[in-house]
């Protein structure tokens, strides 16, 4: 009798226990509904002189703006105030019964001056399927370049990206992972329709930004330290060929070989001679960080060029020779102004754009 009393007690305890284990309902996400397009949180770019790639997700979080009585996610960002930058902006696509179904935000970028008043708007037509790669997953994107270098009127300040009732519409052709099978096993494809891109309310948006011209206008102009009278002691300091002789006609030269490939049409070209002299000015920095505190007899000048050489090896040449031949002379301020001479010649090189 007393353990089926204590087999009671324990069975009561138990009872009670259990009481208290209720399921907890999921507490729905708040949502920030706006009506005005300044009442949108826009987030600042931050890019420098490489691509930057930004995720934004959408969905129940998201901000929502009332637009001619409809409701639009929305995603917002504060462009930089200076420079040249692509944009891409991708809207990841989910794949939804076994990938039978593709579903993505559709979106359209509007471009805000600094009042939140619309520039221009890229519809959603313009939206382009992107195949899934080893990099990115496939998606929907838009591209564009925005030139924020003029101060006279308005510019874009703001970039927004929302749907509207006629991006609902756009849909579009995606791949049919069945019929990719199949042919690369070198089979029947099954009897699949094709399948196109319904929009949904909710994704994932990436937004890529390649700097082209991003350094900040400048004011002033360095003025090139007078090149240092030094009579080397041994004659294989100084190189007795063209580019020893090189004086600052040689910047000029250098804007000259710039425009000649703008005027001629070769973009290429200009880049890569823009990319040239920004390279230039950081293996300077670092050949003087190395040669600064080591023994001036060790400091060799680079070896000489031929007669044919580059613009862009002349130049080169140039600068790393008058940086040696001021540490030589203990002159550490010249060979660093020589450093921000070529600064500023990458400033003014990107003027020419």
């Amino acid at each position: 009798m007393k353990r089926l009393s204590t087999l009671v007690l324990v069975a009561a305890l138990a009872g009670c226990a259990s009481t208290g284990q209720e399921p907890v309902a999921d507490v729905p996400a708040i949502t920030t509904t706006v009506s005005s397009l300044a009442d949108i949180t826009y987030v600042p770019i931050k890019v420098y002189n490489q691509t930057i790639a930004i995720e934004r997700p959408i969905n129940s979080t998201t901000e929502v703006l009332q637009l001619n009585e409809k409701n639009s996610p929305v995603a917002g960002w504060k462009l930089p105030d200076y420079g040249v930058y692509q944009f891409k902006v991708e809207s990841l696509i989910t794949r939804r019964g076994f990938g039978t179904r593709a579903e993505a935000f559709t979106p359209e970028i509007w471009l805000l001056d600094s009042d939140f008043k619309p520039l221009q708007k890229l519809p959603a037509s313009r939206l382009k399927y992107d195949e899934q790669s080893m990099l990115t997953r496939e998606n929907l994107s838009t591209e564009f370049v925005l030139d924020n270098r003029t101060s006279s009127g308005k510019q874009p300040a703001y970039l927004l990206a929302l749907t509207t009732e006629e991006a609902r519409q756009v849909s579009l052709k995606v791949a049919n992972f069945d019929e990719e099978y199949a042919r690369i096993r070198a089979r029947t494809a099954p009897p699949t329709g094709d399948i196109y891109t319904e929009a949904v309310a909710d994704g994932t948006l990436r937004l890529q930004i390649t700097p082209l011209l991003s350094q900040p206008a400048r004011e002033t102009r360095i003025t090139p330290p007078p090149r240092p009278d030094y009579v080397p002691s041994t004659p294989d300091i100084v190189q007795k060929d063209k580019a020893s002789n090189v004086s600052e006609t040689i910047n000029q030269d250098y804007l000259d070989a710039v425009q000649s490939a703008l005027d001629g049409k070769d973009i290429n070209q200009a880049l890569s001679l823009r990319s040239a002299i920004r390279q230039l000015h950081i293996t300077l920095q670092q050949q003087f960080s190395a040669s600064y505190d080591v023994d001036k007899s060790s400091l060799k000048p680079p070896a000489s060029l031929p007669e044919n050489a580059a613009i862009e090896a002349s130049i080169s040449y140039y600068y790393q020779q008058q940086i040696i031949l001021a540490l030589k002379q203990d002159n550490p301020q010249a060979a660093l102004a020589w450093i921000d001479q070529v600064d500023q010649l990458a400033w003014e090189v990107d003027q020419l754009f």
